[in-house]
């Protein structure tokens, strides 16, 4: 449940997305703002060579199969 509502299945289907957008908007593009200079350019980095590539590999079925949706 999120905010006392049930999660759906579209919403878990948009979560890759949802985190591509996060990882995209907030780490690469605005990290210098929000991050200390030391912690924006490693997780830009780790962004870029991690995170970003591995969005794909989330197994949404699995994660509905384990919400029973």
């Amino acid at each position: 449940m999120i905010f006392g509502l049930p999660v759906t299945e579209a919403e878990i289907h948009f979560l890759p997305e949802a985190y591509r957008f996060f990882i995209l908007n907030y780490v690469i593009k605005y990290g210098q703002h929000l991050f200390h200079n030391i912690y924006a350019s490693r997780l830009q980095r780790e962004a870029c060579q991690t995170y970003l590539p591995q969005i794909g590999r989330l197994d949404v079925e699995r994660l509905l199969r384990a919400l029973s949706l």
